[in-house]
């Protein structure tokens, strides 16, 4: 059974602008199910620290878009929902990118999905595909660009150029 785990983040709307409980934003990452339990602490906390995060669990939790640089900064792109624009039968599913530097959890911030994001982004959830590939690019350029491993070739990203702004 796949643990999930959640990041603990109060992110603003950008249409609403109310400020969701960091407890309750809809995210949810399974990087932390290939830990030992117990303990088993869902909570990701910013600036948490997961001492025996490995590469492997953020491969085996999102679809590689590229790998980064050892090093660098990991760039996740991410979902997130506002429960009041939900209620309201607003659009409220948004991109998030999450940022670990090393093993501790740097930063998650609201962004537009944009080619940039995407360019930044070394892993992504699987609405990405869900959400944006398979609706805009159809399954033909999903078949192409999917890796025998379920990751992606990053060459889907210039196909999106007529879908999503530059920046």
């Amino acid at each position: 059974m796949t643990k999930l785990a959640y990041f603990v983040v109060a992110l603003e709307c950008p249409t609403c602008g109310t400020r969701a409980d960091p407890h309750d934003n809809g995210t949810q990452t399974a990087i932390l199910d290939y830990r030992p339990c117990p303990p088993f602490d869902p909570r990701i906390e910013l600036g948490r620290e997961i001492p025996d995060l490995e590469p492997f669990a953020i491969e085996d939790a999102y679809i590689m878009l590229h790998a980064p640089a050892d090093g660098e900064a990991v760039h996740i792109l991410e979902t997130w929902s506002c429960r009041p624009c939900n209620a309201a039968k607003r659009p409220y599913s948004f991109w998030a990118e999450v940022v670990f530097e090393g093993r501790r959890f740097a930063s998650m911030a609201p962004r537009p999905l944009t080619l940039a994001l995407l360019d930044r982004c070394h892993f992504a959830c699987q609405s990405l595909v869900l959400e944006v590939i398979h609706p805009l690019l159809g399954v033909e350029v999903l078949t192409k660009y999917t890796l025998e491993s379920g990751d992606m070739d990053p060459g889907f990203i210039p196909l999106l150029a007529p879908y999503l702004p530059p920046e």
